[in-house]
């Protein structure tokens, strides 16, 4: 006789179970739940993540919050051509130097209190660096394309009230007008941190976005070879607003189903090569 896999046998018990409740639970609501709950189930999440089903077939296109900061914003063409067919700007470099103390601000910070960072942030601590965050699959009513959100954010701070704040540490002054542009990239996390996929890091609620801007205002060397850089640490609120960000996200999702890539902006360099080297013989 055939030996049977007692665990194996029980979890397929309970399977069917569960989807069995699904399946009853979904004759209540409206067509088009059923599968997205039976696919919830399976995902083991008791979040069931409204998909339609005629849209099951497409594969979510991967959304990175880095992006949305200024690559969107400078170039809606090179941002479709990278995220819609693979094909990315060149790398640019970034002076070190910004990353330098950008690292030495989160080494300063972490496992801190916030008073020691400033006083205008409700209490609590500095306790992630640099994590990994992947929401769940987003639809759009009207849309057959659907998308997920995946990055790493800056810093994490968990506040004494339970709640979280989303920051990203700046080492230069932030213009008002440019607000906006961080907005989305921290609002992104933010969304995924409460939306995460099955599986990826999930904290709730997020009260808090902004920005930490350190900028430098002085110079000072001792004469014995140790130079030191000063300056003041300023905190840059960002207000949540995640219906402005849906709203964003459905025009981004709006430019990405496009058939065809859109006009290059007026401004892009890379465009302008690109076009500049189809003219050429050699």
């Amino acid at each position: 006789m055939r030996r049977v896999d007692s665990d194996r046998l029980r979890r397929a018990v309970l399977l069917t179970y569960r989807l069995a409740v699904v399946q009853f639970q979904c004759e209540l609501r409206e067509p088009g739940w059923q599968n997205a709950a039976i696919r919830a189930t399976l995902m083991h999440t008791n979040k069931p993540i409204y998909i339609r089903p005629d849209t099951q077939h497409l594969h979510p296109m991967k959304l990175s919050p880095s992006d949305f900061a200024f690559l969107y914003q400078e170039c809606k063409r090179c941002f479709y051509l990278k995220v819609k067919h693979k094909f990315p700007r060149p790398r640019t470099g970034m002076p070190g130097i910004f990353s330098v103390i950008d690292s030495k601000m989160k080494d300063r910070f972490m496992n801190s209190r916030t008073e020691s960072a400033t006083h205008e942030l409700p209490p609590g601590e500095f306790a992630l660096s640099g994590k990994w965050v992947q929401s769940a699959p987003i639809a759009f009513e009207g849309m057959e394309e659907t998308c997920y959100i995946r990055g790493a954010f800056d810093t994490v701070i968990q506040f004494d009230d339970g709640s979280y704040g989303v920051i990203d540490f700046k080492t230069s002054a932030v213009k008002p007008s440019s607000k906006f542009i961080y907005a989305r990239q921290l609002h992104a996390y933010a969304y995924s941190l409460e939306h995460a996929a099955p599986g990826k890091l999930e904290l709730a609620p997020v009260s808090k976005l902004g920005l930490l801007v350190y900028e430098p205002t002085g110079f000072d060397h001792d004469g014995d070879g140790v130079a030191t850089l000063g300056g003041t640490i300023t905190w840059v609120e960002i207000k949540r607003d995640d219906t402005a960000f849906l709203k964003f996200l459905r025009e981004v999702m709006t430019v990405l189903t496009l058939p065809d890539p859109p006009p290059p902006s007026e401004k892009c360099l890379f465009c302008q090569y690109r076009e500049a080297t189809r003219g050429c013989d050699w």
